[in-house]
Protein backbone atom coordinates (compact mmCIF):
# COMPACT_ATOMS: atom_id res chain seq x y z
CA UNK A 1 0.00 0.00 0.00
CA UNK A 2 1.02 3.64 -0.61
CA UNK A 3 3.27 5.51 1.80
CA UNK A 4 2.80 9.22 3.33
CA UNK A 5 6.14 10.61 3.90
CA UNK A 6 5.88 14.02 6.85
CA UNK A 7 9.05 16.10 7.02
CA UNK A 8 9.39 18.59 9.22
CA UNK A 9 13.16 20.29 10.34
CA UNK A 10 13.59 22.18 13.72
CA UNK A 11 15.82 25.35 12.92
CA UNK A 12 18.27 26.83 15.17
CA UNK A 13 16.49 29.71 17.07
CA UNK A 14 17.70 33.46 16.60
CA UNK A 15 14.80 34.27 19.20
CA UNK A 16 11.51 33.68 20.67
CA UNK A 17 10.88 29.87 19.23
CA UNK A 18 7.75 29.31 17.02
CA UNK A 19 5.57 26.32 18.98
CA UNK A 20 4.95 23.48 16.82
CA UNK A 21 7.35 24.46 14.17
CA UNK A 22 8.49 20.52 13.00
CA UNK A 23 4.80 20.05 12.47
CA UNK A 24 3.78 22.89 11.14
CA UNK A 25 6.71 22.69 8.19
CA UNK A 26 5.22 18.21 7.78
CA UNK A 27 1.83 19.26 7.16
CA UNK A 28 2.63 22.33 5.36
CA UNK A 29 4.54 20.50 2.98
CA UNK A 30 1.40 17.97 2.66
CA UNK A 31 -0.70 20.94 2.37
CA UNK A 32 1.39 21.99 -0.96
CA UNK A 33 1.63 18.00 -2.29
CA UNK A 34 -0.72 15.66 -4.13
CA UNK A 35 -2.20 14.64 -0.31
CA UNK A 36 -3.11 18.63 0.15
CA UNK A 37 -7.07 17.24 -0.03
CA UNK A 38 -7.10 14.67 2.00
CA UNK A 39 -4.23 17.24 4.67
CA UNK A 40 -6.79 19.56 4.70
CA UNK A 41 -9.97 17.26 5.09
CA UNK A 42 -8.10 16.15 8.55
CA UNK A 43 -6.87 19.60 9.64
CA UNK A 44 -10.39 20.97 8.94
CA UNK A 45 -11.57 17.85 11.44
CA UNK A 46 -9.07 18.71 14.22
CA UNK A 47 -10.02 22.37 14.20
CA UNK A 48 -6.94 22.68 16.71
CA UNK A 49 -4.54 21.89 14.06
CA UNK A 50 -5.98 23.47 11.44
CA UNK A 51 -5.84 26.96 12.83
CA UNK A 52 -2.26 27.24 13.10
CA UNK A 53 -1.57 26.78 9.51
CA UNK A 54 -1.09 29.88 7.18
CA UNK A 55 -4.95 30.81 5.87
CA UNK A 56 -3.11 30.95 1.96
CA UNK A 57 -2.86 27.04 2.24
CA UNK A 58 -5.91 26.16 4.82
CA UNK A 59 -8.32 29.16 4.39
CA UNK A 60 -10.68 29.76 7.01
CA UNK A 61 -13.12 32.35 4.93
CA UNK A 62 -16.13 31.74 7.80
CA UNK A 63 -14.00 31.67 10.66
CA UNK A 64 -15.47 28.43 11.69
CA UNK A 65 -11.58 27.06 13.03
CA UNK A 66 -10.70 29.94 14.74
CA UNK A 67 -14.15 29.90 16.88
CA UNK A 68 -14.25 26.01 17.53
CA UNK A 69 -10.35 26.40 19.12
CA UNK A 70 -10.80 29.94 21.62
CA UNK A 71 -9.00 29.11 24.04
CA UNK A 72 -7.08 26.38 23.14
CA UNK A 73 -4.29 24.93 25.37
CA UNK A 74 -0.99 23.57 24.27
CA UNK A 75 -2.29 20.43 25.57
CA UNK A 76 -5.21 20.24 23.28
CA UNK A 77 -3.25 20.56 20.06
CA UNK A 78 -0.99 18.15 21.17
CA UNK A 79 -3.99 15.44 21.39
CA UNK A 80 -5.67 16.68 18.25
CA UNK A 81 -2.09 16.32 16.37
CA UNK A 82 -2.39 12.43 17.85
CA UNK A 83 -5.90 11.96 17.01
CA UNK A 84 -5.33 13.33 13.13
CA UNK A 85 -2.65 10.52 12.76
CA UNK A 86 -4.02 7.88 14.30
CA UNK A 87 -7.02 8.68 11.60
CA UNK A 88 -4.64 8.99 9.11
CA UNK A 89 -2.66 5.84 9.85
CA UNK A 90 -6.08 3.70 9.37
CA UNK A 91 -6.12 4.76 5.34
CA UNK A 92 -2.16 4.73 4.66
CA UNK A 93 1.16 4.26 6.49
CA UNK A 94 2.92 7.22 7.71
CA UNK A 95 6.56 7.51 7.74
CA UNK A 96 7.39 10.90 9.92
CA UNK A 97 10.61 12.71 9.80
CA UNK A 98 11.81 15.25 12.38
CA UNK A 99 14.92 16.59 11.63
CA UNK A 100 17.43 18.79 13.97
CA UNK A 101 15.48 17.96 17.25
CA UNK A 102 18.48 19.38 19.30
CA UNK A 103 16.94 22.52 18.17
CA UNK A 104 12.78 21.56 19.04
CA UNK A 105 11.10 23.78 20.80
CA UNK A 106 9.49 23.01 23.82
CA UNK A 107 5.64 22.60 22.81
CA UNK A 108 7.28 20.06 19.76
CA UNK A 109 8.51 18.31 22.45
CA UNK A 110 5.57 17.78 24.48
CA UNK A 111 3.53 17.07 21.48
CA UNK A 112 6.51 14.81 19.91
CA UNK A 113 6.34 12.97 22.82
CA UNK A 114 2.28 12.50 23.53
CA UNK A 115 1.83 10.85 19.66
CA UNK A 116 4.92 8.93 19.99
CA UNK A 117 3.73 7.21 23.39
CA UNK A 118 0.41 5.97 21.39
CA UNK A 119 1.60 5.09 18.39
CA UNK A 120 2.02 1.26 19.18
CA UNK A 121 -1.12 0.14 17.38
CA UNK A 122 -0.75 2.35 14.79
CA UNK A 123 0.72 2.16 11.18
CA UNK A 124 3.29 5.38 11.85
CA UNK A 125 6.74 5.43 11.87
CA UNK A 126 8.63 8.42 13.74
CA UNK A 127 12.52 8.79 12.56
CA UNK A 128 14.23 12.04 14.54
CA UNK A 129 17.16 13.38 14.10
CA UNK A 130 19.41 14.98 16.29
CA UNK A 131 23.11 15.95 17.71
CA UNK A 132 23.77 14.36 20.94
CA UNK A 133 26.03 17.81 21.73
CA UNK A 134 23.32 20.08 21.25
CA UNK A 135 21.12 17.75 23.07
CA UNK A 136 23.63 17.65 25.78
CA UNK A 137 24.01 21.43 25.95
CA UNK A 138 20.82 23.17 25.31
CA UNK A 139 17.70 20.89 24.77
CA UNK A 140 17.52 19.16 28.24
CA UNK A 141 13.22 18.37 27.81
CA UNK A 142 14.37 16.48 24.24
CA UNK A 143 16.95 14.64 26.05
CA UNK A 144 14.05 13.63 28.99
CA UNK A 145 11.44 13.05 26.47
CA UNK A 146 13.97 10.77 24.48
CA UNK A 147 15.15 8.94 27.52
CA UNK A 148 11.32 7.87 28.66
CA UNK A 149 10.47 7.20 25.45
CA UNK A 150 13.22 4.51 24.76
CA UNK A 151 12.53 3.23 27.95
CA UNK A 152 9.09 2.74 27.55
CA UNK A 153 10.35 0.36 24.45
CA UNK A 154 8.35 2.49 22.01
CA UNK A 155 12.03 4.58 20.68
CA UNK A 156 15.49 2.92 19.81
CA UNK A 157 18.42 5.30 19.77
CA UNK A 158 20.48 4.48 16.33
CA UNK A 159 24.08 5.96 17.09
CA UNK A 160 25.59 7.34 14.16
CA UNK A 161 29.49 7.12 14.70
CA UNK A 162 31.91 7.73 11.74
CA UNK A 163 32.21 6.48 8.53
CA UNK A 164 34.07 3.52 7.91
CA UNK A 165 36.14 3.49 4.52
CA UNK A 166 33.57 0.87 3.01
CA UNK A 167 30.73 3.12 3.95
CA UNK A 168 32.57 6.31 1.96
CA UNK A 169 32.72 4.43 -0.57
CA UNK A 170 29.18 3.28 -0.46
CA UNK A 171 28.28 6.82 -0.17
CA UNK A 172 30.10 7.67 -3.62
CA UNK A 173 28.49 5.27 -5.44
CA UNK A 174 24.53 5.72 -4.25
CA UNK A 175 25.58 9.81 -5.07
CA UNK A 176 27.30 8.84 -8.33
CA UNK A 177 25.72 5.69 -9.73
CA UNK A 178 27.75 4.36 -12.83
CA UNK A 179 30.82 6.04 -11.71
CA UNK A 180 34.37 5.45 -12.76
CA UNK A 181 36.36 7.08 -9.70
CA UNK A 182 39.95 5.50 -8.71
CA UNK A 183 39.96 2.93 -6.11
CA UNK A 184 41.66 5.08 -4.02
CA UNK A 185 39.43 8.16 -3.92
CA UNK A 186 37.14 7.07 -1.09
CA UNK A 187 40.80 5.90 0.92
CA UNK A 188 41.79 9.86 0.19
CA UNK A 189 38.46 11.18 1.52
CA UNK A 190 38.28 8.86 4.06
CA UNK A 191 41.94 9.88 5.27
CA UNK A 192 41.12 13.63 4.79
CA UNK A 193 37.53 13.77 6.69
CA UNK A 194 38.24 10.62 9.24
CA UNK A 195 34.88 9.52 8.46
CA UNK A 196 32.69 12.53 9.99
CA UNK A 197 29.61 12.08 7.90
CA UNK A 198 29.16 16.55 7.69
CA UNK A 199 32.80 16.95 6.54
CA UNK A 200 32.13 14.05 3.74
CA UNK A 201 29.31 15.58 2.82
CA UNK A 202 30.71 19.26 2.76
CA UNK A 203 33.95 17.62 0.54
CA UNK A 204 32.30 16.31 -1.88
CA UNK A 205 29.71 18.83 -2.39
CA UNK A 206 32.93 20.97 -3.27
CA UNK A 207 34.78 18.20 -5.56
CA UNK A 208 31.68 18.52 -7.73
CA UNK A 209 30.84 22.24 -7.40
CA UNK A 210 34.38 22.74 -8.74
CA UNK A 211 33.62 20.35 -11.19
CA UNK A 212 36.61 18.20 -9.86
CA UNK A 213 33.68 15.83 -10.50
CA UNK A 214 32.02 15.84 -13.29
CA UNK A 215 29.81 13.68 -15.69
CA UNK A 216 30.94 12.69 -19.13
CA UNK A 217 27.70 10.62 -21.32
CA UNK A 218 26.49 9.42 -18.31
CA UNK A 219 29.48 8.22 -16.58
CA UNK A 220 30.87 10.73 -13.45
CA UNK A 221 34.64 10.93 -13.52
CA UNK A 222 37.22 12.84 -11.98
CA UNK A 223 38.74 15.60 -14.03
CA UNK A 224 42.25 15.40 -12.24
CA UNK A 225 44.57 13.11 -10.47
CA UNK A 226 43.46 11.76 -6.45
CA UNK A 227 47.30 13.51 -5.73
CA UNK A 228 46.01 16.64 -7.48
CA UNK A 229 42.78 17.56 -5.90
CA UNK A 230 41.92 20.25 -3.49
CA UNK A 231 41.00 18.32 -0.38
CA UNK A 232 41.21 21.07 1.88
CA UNK A 233 37.78 21.86 3.42
CA UNK A 234 34.79 24.61 2.16
CA UNK A 235 34.84 27.91 3.84
CA UNK A 236 31.55 27.60 4.64
CA UNK A 237 32.09 24.14 7.07
CA UNK A 238 35.03 25.96 8.60
CA UNK A 239 32.86 28.91 9.37
CA UNK A 240 29.85 26.18 10.98
CA UNK A 241 32.88 25.21 13.27
CA UNK A 242 33.38 28.42 14.39
CA UNK A 243 30.32 29.28 14.89
CA UNK A 244 30.07 25.73 17.15
CA UNK A 245 33.44 26.72 18.80
CA UNK A 246 32.29 30.42 19.51
CA UNK A 247 29.26 29.73 21.04
CA UNK A 248 31.11 27.88 24.08
CA UNK A 249 31.62 29.74 27.08
CA UNK A 250 34.38 31.63 27.38
CA UNK A 251 36.09 29.37 29.87
CA UNK A 252 35.91 26.38 27.20
CA UNK A 253 37.34 28.71 24.68
CA UNK A 254 40.00 29.73 26.48
CA UNK A 255 41.04 26.01 27.47
CA UNK A 256 40.41 24.82 23.52
CA UNK A 257 42.71 27.80 22.45
CA UNK A 258 45.51 26.39 24.74
CA UNK A 259 45.10 23.00 23.64
CA UNK A 260 44.90 23.63 20.20
CA UNK A 261 48.82 24.60 20.18
CA UNK A 262 49.81 21.55 22.12
CA UNK A 263 48.64 19.80 19.23
CA UNK A 264 46.20 17.22 17.95
CA UNK A 265 46.66 14.71 21.53
CA UNK A 266 47.24 17.08 24.88
CA UNK A 267 47.63 15.78 28.54
CA UNK A 268 45.71 17.33 31.16
CA UNK A 269 48.37 18.27 33.30
CA UNK A 270 50.33 20.49 30.58
CA UNK A 271 47.11 21.80 29.65
CA UNK A 272 46.04 22.91 33.18
CA UNK A 273 49.48 24.83 33.44
CA UNK A 274 49.04 26.30 30.47
CA UNK A 275 46.00 27.59 31.05
CA UNK A 276 46.80 28.64 34.47
CA UNK A 277 44.18 26.18 36.20
CA UNK A 278 44.65 23.93 39.22
CA UNK A 279 43.60 20.34 38.16
CA UNK A 280 39.77 19.89 39.16
CA UNK A 281 39.02 23.08 37.50
CA UNK A 282 40.70 21.71 33.92
CA UNK A 283 39.33 18.04 34.92
CA UNK A 284 35.87 20.09 34.91
CA UNK A 285 36.32 21.70 31.88
CA UNK A 286 37.29 18.89 29.90
CA UNK A 287 34.67 16.92 31.00
CA UNK A 288 32.23 19.15 29.60
CA UNK A 289 34.03 19.15 26.49
CA UNK A 290 33.52 15.69 25.76
CA UNK A 291 30.71 14.77 27.22
CA UNK A 292 28.76 17.32 26.33
CA UNK A 293 30.27 19.14 22.82
CA UNK A 294 32.09 16.10 21.88
CA UNK A 295 34.79 18.20 20.66
CA UNK A 296 37.48 15.89 22.01
CA UNK A 297 37.60 12.52 23.39
CA UNK A 298 39.12 11.15 26.87
CA UNK A 299 41.93 8.91 25.48
CA UNK A 300 42.83 7.34 29.13
CA UNK A 301 45.05 7.93 32.36
CA UNK A 302 48.21 7.88 31.76
CA UNK A 303 51.91 7.49 34.03
CA UNK A 304 54.24 10.78 33.26
CA UNK A 305 57.84 9.86 34.13
CA UNK A 306 57.84 11.54 37.45
CA UNK A 307 54.75 9.29 38.74
CA UNK A 308 52.00 11.94 38.52
CA UNK A 309 48.61 10.93 36.28
CA UNK A 310 47.77 12.80 33.54
CA UNK A 311 44.67 12.28 30.91
CA UNK A 312 45.39 12.27 27.47
CA UNK A 313 42.28 14.14 25.35
CA UNK A 314 42.73 15.09 21.71
CA UNK A 315 40.37 16.57 19.28
CA UNK A 316 37.82 14.51 17.88
CA UNK A 317 38.77 15.73 14.38
CA UNK A 318 41.71 18.18 12.69
CA UNK A 319 39.72 20.92 12.28
CA UNK A 320 38.41 21.66 15.33
CA UNK A 321 42.35 21.73 16.52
Amino acid sequence: SPVTVAVGRCVEPQGPAEPFQPFIDAVHRLLSGRARERAAQLCRAHPAVGVIMPTTLLPDSDGEMRRQTVGATKQRYCREAGDAMEEASREFPIVFLVEDLQWADSASVECLHHIAGRIGRQRVLIVGTYRQSGVDAANPSFKRCAIDLVARGVGRELAVGALSREDLQAYLDARFPANRFPEPLASALHARTEGLALFTRSLVDLLQEREEVFQDEGIWKLARPIEDLNLEPARGLQDLVGQRIGALPEAEQELLRHAGVCGRDFLSTVLGHLAGLDELETEELLDRLCTVHRLVVNRGEEELPDGTLAIRYSFTHALYQ
